[in-house]
């Protein structure tokens, strides 16, 4: 039975990144099999270069979750063709 591979952000749970944080871990992400890349992170603006290797991760047939924000509209990169936006509700 095949394996699957899901890689979550380290900076889950409150932590903090740049964006120079952001594309280096998913461009390491990108030099190995993943099947399932779980963004908990966003941003109100797109990142370019970090789009770069999502586009790549996607094409390759990585599933990219991202959250969708709780701004009152989508951030990225959930709004990023390709990228399931995944939210939440309370009450």
């Amino acid at each position: 039975m095949a394996q699957t591979r899901i890689v979550q952000s380290p900076f889950a749970g409150g932590g903090t990144a740049t964006s120079a944080d952001l594309i280096r871990w998913v461009t390491e992400i990108s030099r190995i099999e993943t099947d399932i890349l779980v963004c908990d992170f966003g941003s109100p603006q797109e990142i370019r270069a970090l789009s770069e290797v999502l586009h790549h991760l996607i094409n390759r047939g990585t599933l990219v979750f991202a959250a969708a924000g709780h701004a009152g509209r989508p951030e990225w990169p959930a709004w990023q063709p390709g990228v399931i936006a995944v939210g939440a509700s309370s009450g």
